[in-house]
């Protein structure tokens, strides 16, 4: 939710996929943000999302938990006529999500901000995309 916010304090449209309800109430209210109450995933189903790790934001989808709406990103954005950018934060799921949306990515060219701890799998899926910047786990990706 706060890249949500700070983006569309600069301006931006921000569609922002949030499965966690209370955060996708609060994305609701923010001006430019258009949030989506769904997971992203390989398929469209009901699954699960559960709290893990010992930080506050840490959710994933798991077997158990609360009831969620799971959708390919590759159909919530097939629509959009320009995509300039994309966040990732999916706890373990960044591959699948980039395997689903390849032929959005390369068809657009967005930048993308990735959290993931397999940046070189990532990289080597997406051709001509490099590192142009990186803190910690979190990967700035251009085409």
């Amino acid at each position: 939710g706060c890249y949500s916010w700070i983006f569309s304090r600069c301006g931006a449209r921000v569609e922002a996929v949030e499965p966690k309800w209370e955060y996708y109430l609060n994305l609701r209210g923010i001006k430019n943000v258009f949030a989506i109450p769904y997971a992203l995933g390989k398929e469209y189903k009901i699954t699960y999302l559960e709290h893990w790790r010992n930080t506050s934001g840490a959710y994933r989808v798991a077997d158990k938990g609360i009831p969620i709406i799971m959708d390919k990103g590759s159909e919530l954005f097939k629509s959009f006529s320009k995509i300039n950018f994309i966040k990732i934060d999916v706890e373990g799921s960044e591959l699948s999500i980039i395997e689903d949306m390849k032929d959005l990515i390369l068809k657009h060219k967005p930048k993308i901000l990735i959290e993931t701890g397999k940046i070189n799998e990532i990289l080597s899926y997406l051709r001509g995309y490099k590192v142009t910047d990186q803190f910690r786990n979190d990967y700035l990706i251009a085409g």
